[in-house]
């Protein structure tokens, strides 16, 4: 129960009340409109369907009602969505870029491990050295790296010529080289001088030595001044130790 104005006097009244009990006026309610009623089309006749109708009542057709498509609730998230296709084409490409730069870098690895052997050594832009121009390159770095210290190979061919060729000569030593090629042969001239005789006469010796990648060549006495001459079976002692010692340690640095 809700207390009201009068609409005659204003006192305060009971809205259940039929009359004013002050002055007698009724009492008036006003009654809420009903809500309008939706009409829809009906899909036959085209008549007002209300909303809440089963059926045309015009036609009798029955009322088809279209489903709403679901939306997504708070509770379950949002709706799935189908993936992007860039970012599965992103995948790929990533995956064909990888592969091709790892086979790049492995083909570049074992070429260039693969060109430090053989007869030929690959540079930048296709170029190849033969053996021979690496074996020269090489003989010329231990000649000079050794010669600066006063020993190892340099004094070791100069002590050994000596030896060979003149047993009784003294303070052997190489006072010039020179390393060369021909076709495939590499050629190393070395010049050495030494003191003979009683008062240590000044003399020199300048032999060739020739050798290829896969043998030794021997040696040749191109200058000597020194006396008694120089045997055949001298000049085999001195190609004999070359071989043995000279060459391998070539070969380990340029090898074939």
């Amino acid at each position: 129960m809700a207390m009201i104005k009068c609409s005659e006097c204003g006192r305060d009244i009971s809205d259940k009340a039929a009359a004013c009990p002050h002055c007698g006026a009724p009492v008036i309610v006003a009654v809420a409109a009903p809500p309008p009623t939706v009409l829809l089309p009906c899909s036959e006749c085209g008549a007002g369907i209300p909303d809440k109708a089963a059926c045309c009542p015009n036609c009798g057709a029955p009322v088809t009602v279209i489903a709403a498509p679901p939306s997504a609730s708070p509770d379950q998230g949002p709706l799935p969505t189908r993936p992007r296709r860039w970012r599965r084409a992103a995948w790929i490409l990533g995956a064909v870029v990888l592969l091709v730069v790892g086979g790049v870098l492995i083909s570049a690895a074992l070429g260039k491990k693969g060109g430090s052997r053989g007869g030929q050594f690959a540079l930048p832009g296709g170029n190849q050295l033969s053996w021979v121009e690496r074996a020269q390159g090489a003989l010329q770095n231990l000649l000079s790296h050794e010669q600066l210290s006063r020993k190892g190979w340099a004094q070791s061919i100069g002590h050994t010529v000596i030896m060979c060729l003149h047993p009784s000569g003294t303070n052997p030593k190489i006072i010039e080289w020179k390393v060369s090629s021909q076709g495939q042969t590499l050629i190393a001239t070395f010049l050495v001088e030494w003191n003979g005789g009683i008062l240590g006469t000044p003399y020199r010796t300048d032999v060739i030595w020739k050798c290829t990648e896969m043998q030794c060549l021997g040696v040749t006495l191109k200058f000597d001044n020194g006396p008694g001459g120089v045997s055949h079976s001298d000049m085999s002692s001195l190609a004999a130790w070359l071989q043995n010692n000279l060459y391998p340690a070539l070969l380990a640095v340029a090898p074939r």
